[in-house]
């Protein structure tokens, strides 16, 4: 056949397959005020000819559902607009997101996709047959700029209603359904979060529906403003409330700025006039002849003006202002930005940007764009030390001095200016990139957003992004790539070495042909029994132990979030935080002695009562464990030939107990360990590690594998276990190693009780060098990462060696919870 023919028939047969599955299909570039009019008027026809057709009632009451593909060719944009109906029946519930003020609309997404609802507690939801929620947002009519309101209901309505798009923080898929008129609401919703809590009193809000409303919060609670019933019920836009919050980093893209630029000058971008304008100016001014015609200072503010302080100092030549009503067209202007300059340091007239402002704390809009678009950013190191563990871009910092600002500032105009001619280029090459039109990459939208697969399952649960400490930034390709973390140069701990060197001992070991345990049918026949035994109980008590673990989970949490606990929950996080800002000062010095104390600034952060125990090496809930029929799970880890606790929960609970330990290959000891646990259905042995996975194919992890060291989270998938309630270990010092992988798993356990040993301890029992850098800062930064994954220390006691403790910590809070404040 010939050739031509063949593809004038494929384009024949694409042209019939868009037509046929999109009658109505628009031309046009999509900033046209007519096209979004037209499309306007479709949406209100389309939606009324629905109510007619299903009636007022709520439950019948229909979101047009409208999928939106941005197609770039190489002289227009083709719009495919595909509307489906979606019932209410079609979904597990209805949520509204609210917004009553002429600001803060750019929390909108953000608030759809990250905001963090405890769906098990909102009754009117029904995730039996669908995990889809229809999303409505509600936009005040009052209060808006002249041309603001409609302008952001056009991108509303163009790019967000209809799509559906997976929730970051949960197996949830959001419907993003029609704006609603605001209160009263003509259909009803299983939560209300209110995007702009803080304009009013938030506890009004709160205590108006305490089943169905949650508030996004932009600062701290005072007496005033908040009651015992706000904090558990909200989250906060800032990450100095380590309880509950996120960044609203959730924006539109726009795949042609880059390419528009020429790269001549390196734009550096300040958002509002109240900043640290004067360091800039100043910084400009005395170095006039190294930025000219190099760099631009872009103004994003209100007022339209240059402010002041650059024609006080001469340089406002170099400033260029811009001043948008459009949402749409103002992040456009700030994907434009180079380097995002904050302008926040501790002089600032405003206050509330930094740690130590406890009765403030709120966050800069410029912070939120800066980790949206994964600026490169100059900042304040102070500033930088409350958002470290958020930011995704390169970082420079200074201090209060103006040279430092000056050597942080051209660091990185040097580092940008270096790979900006690149990246034009490779944007402008770029064939999705339609130079001189205006268009956002809705698939780039939704990548980012939605994190959506080629398979189209839906995501795992994603946490916040988090930085080790010691690591620097490698050089971005991109700068709007992620940067990836490397390790700095200095020398591994002798810690690190002894634990591999153990490592690669206990595998030469375990690899000899006729090692004893790849066969050993002792070992397997209690690994088959006791999952036998297991999927047994599940299937006996499964929607039955449900049940007890929420009813049991919701009393501890209010225990949890009494006022006095509460309180006791501040005063441990603010003692972590002062001994973190003691470590961070310049003449620190890390080194302690023998009788120094080192578990001072651990305090008990939950008193739980004798009712639910509260001893070290103790178990939280055990009436729990009584009433479960054998659907807990309990991990032990670092037997070493002593499994008194284990044996004792498994015989007295019924619980699943898993017992772990790569070191015990001595024949000998491990025959006469398993023949007393034989007759214990619920009880099992594997050779293995808690640790970095050293396995290639976890999926066929078996006896074969002793020595081997497996990450929590793939034995958890290895044994089909969803979760796990206690994770117990008492490992001489290899604790340090465990915590490392135990904090990077996905699947965290519900309680851990362990023993902490530090540098300078007892020599018997524990390997100088595995602890030889582990002193009170090791233990203080520890503690706050547990406390930031939302365990409370329940139980505290240190040994007759002072160097060592025996810890319990419960798991109190998760992302799904809202969290205490901080006094």
């Amino acid at each position: 056949m010939d050739l031509s023919f063949r593809v004038d028939r494929k384009r024949l047969l694409l042209s019939a397959a868009i037509l046929f599955c999109c009658r109505n299909v628009r031309f046009g570039v999509l900033q046209t005020r007519s096209f979004t009019g037209q499309r306007r008027q479709s949406s209100t026809s389309e939606t009324s000819l629905s109510r007619k057709k299903y009636g007022d009632d709520h439950e019948q009451r229909l979101d047009v559902l409208e999928e939106t593909v941005c197609i770039y060719s190489s002289e227009e944009i083709l719009q495919i607009n595909r509307t489906i109906p979606v019932q209410l029946k079609d979904a597990a519930c209805r949520v509204l997101v609210e917004n009553n003020p002429d600001f803060h609309y750019e929390l909108v997404e953000s608030t759809i996709l990250k905001y963090p609802l405890p769906w098990w507690n909102l009754t009117e939801c029904d995730f039996s047959k669908t995990n889809r929620v229809i999303f409505n947002v509600a936009l005040a009519k009052e209060g808006w700029s002249s041309g603001e309101l409609e302008d952001y209901k056009d991108y509303y309505r163009t790019y967000l209603q209809g799509t559906i798009r997976n929730r970051l923080v949960d197996n949830v898929a959001a419907i993003i359904g029609e704006l609603v008129p605001w209160n009263p609401y003509d259909r009803d919703f299983a939560a209300r979060i209110g995007v702009s809590c803080g304009q009013k009193p938030p506890k009004n809000y709160i205590n108006a529906d305490l089943q169905r409303n949650f508030c996004l919060m932009h600062v701290s609670c005072t007496d005033e403003t908040c009651d015992e019933n706000t904090a558990p019920r909200s989250c906060w836009l800032n990450p100095m409330h380590k309880s509950c919050f996120f960044m609203a980093d959730v924006f539109p893209m726009f795949p042609e700025s880059l390419c528009q630029d020429d790269g001549s000058r390196v734009r550096l971008c300040v958002v509002g006039g109240g900043k640290r304008h004067d360091i800039l100016a100043s910084a400009l001014a005395a170095n006039t002849s190294k930025y000219e015609d190099k760099v631009v200072v872009q103004v994003l503010h209100r007022s339209g003006q240059v402010p002041a302080t650059y024609n006080n100092s001469h340089v406002e030549r170099f400033v260029e202002v811009s001043h948008s009503k459009s949402y749409v067209e103002y992040q456009r202007k700030m994907s434009k930005c180079h380097i995002l300059l904050p302008l926040l340091d501790p002089q600032n007239k405003r206050s509330g940007y930094f740690r130590w402002e406890e009765k403030v704390r709120k966050v800069s809009g410029s912070l939120s764009q800066t980790v949206g678009y994964a600026f490169p950013v100059v900042m304040h190191a102070e500033l930088h030390y409350s958002y470290k563990d958020v930011l995704k871009g390169p970082v420079t910092t200074y201090s209060d001095d103006k040279q430092g600002f000056v050597n942080a500032l051209d660091t990185m105009i040097d580092r940008v200016r270096e790979s900006l001619p690149e990246e034009i280029k490779k944007a402008c090459a770029d064939p999705t990139v339609v130079r001189g039109k205006k268009c956002i990459d809705t698939r780039a939208l939704w990548a980012e957003s939605s994190g959506k697969s080629a398979t189209g399952a839906l995501p795992p649960k994603q946490e916040q992004p988090t930085r080790e400490k010691n690591v620097t930034l490698a050089p971005a390709t991109n700068l709007r790539d992620h940067p990836k973390p490397v390790p700095s140069k200095q020398e591994k701990p002798e810690g690190e070495k002894v634990v591999s060197a153990a490592t690669q001992i206990i595998r030469q070991e375990s690899k000899p042909a006729g090692w004893w345990l790849s066969d050993d049918t002792l070992l397997r026949g209690q690994e088959e029994r006791q999952l036998y035994w297991e999927n047994s109980r599940k299937q006996h008590a499964g929607e039955k132990g449900k049940r007890i673990r929420s009813e049991f989970e919701q009393k501890l949490r209010s225990i949890a979030n009494s006022p006095s606990n509460v309180a006791l929950q501040a005063k441990a996080n603010l003692i972590l935080k002062q001994a973190l800002a003691t470590f961070a000062q310049k003449d620190y010095n890390s080194t302690d002695t023998k009788t120094d104390p080192v578990y001072d600034e651990i305090i008990v952060a939950v008193e739980l009562g004798k009712e639910y125990s509260g001893r070290a090496k103790s178990l939280i809930g055990e009436s729990m464990f009584r009433q479960l029929d054998g659907t807990c799970v309990v991990y032990g880890a670092g037997i070493a030939y002593h499994a008194a606790f284990e044996i004792n929960v498994a015989t007295k609970f019924g619980c699943a107990v898993h017992q772990f330990d790569c070191t015990m290959l001595d024949r000998d000891q491990l025959e006469p360990f398993l023949e007393k646990q034989k007759d214990i259905p619920s009880l099992s042995f594997h050779p293995w590690c808690v640790g970095e996975n050293l396995v290639n194919d976890v999926n066929k992890l078996s006896s074969k594998d002793a020595g081997a060291l497996v990450r929590l989270d793939e034995i958890m998938d290895r044994l089909g276990h969803e979760e796990v309630d206690v994770l117990k270990f008492d490992i001489e010092g290899f604790e340090w190693k465990l915590f490392d992988s135990i904090l990077k798993s996905r699947k965290l356990p519900r309680q851990m009780s362990f023993e902490l040993h530090t540098r300078h301890a007892s020599r018997a029992y524990v390997s100088p060098p595995l602890v030889a850098d582990k002193g009170k800062e090791a233990v203080v930064e520890l503690f706050d990462r547990l406390y930031s994954l939302g365990y409370r220390v329940v139980a505290k006691e240190l040994n007759w060696d002072q160097r060592c403790a025996e810890f319990v910590v419960y798991r109190f809070y998760d992302e799904m919870v809202g969290l205490p404040k901080e006094s």
